[in-house]
């Protein structure tokens, strides 16, 4: 679904609105350094048409390296929360505390 490889490296999973406010842009900045360190990313989510593509974009230049599902549901935002070996979670703010 992902298009991930099962290879070994430590996965860095984000599960998220794709919003300026959640620091999604923080994350396609970072996104380079985790997989020249060997790291593999995966993304599911919706939001901001261009934060969506960039990383679409950012899957593309990284096959197999980074995956990126548009969408949310329930099953596999829990199957990365479950698989993953660290979460990204870099909002810039957050109204409610």
């Amino acid at each position: 679904m992902f298009g991930l490889d099962a290879s070994e490296g430590p996965l860095f999973a984000v599960v998220s609105r794709l919003v300026h406010q959640k620091g999604i842009d923080l994350t396609c900045e970072v996104a380079q350094s985790i997989v020249e360190g060997g790291g593999r990313l995966v993304v599911i989510g919706c939001g901001e048409h261009e934060l969506e593509t960039a990383m679409i974009e950012l899957s593309q230049r990284h096959q197999g390296r980074i995956g990126v599902n548009i969408g949310f549901n329930e099953t596999d935002a829990r199957r990365i929360f479950a698989g993953s070996d660290f979460l990204l979670m870099p909002s810039r703010y957050e109204p409610c505390g």
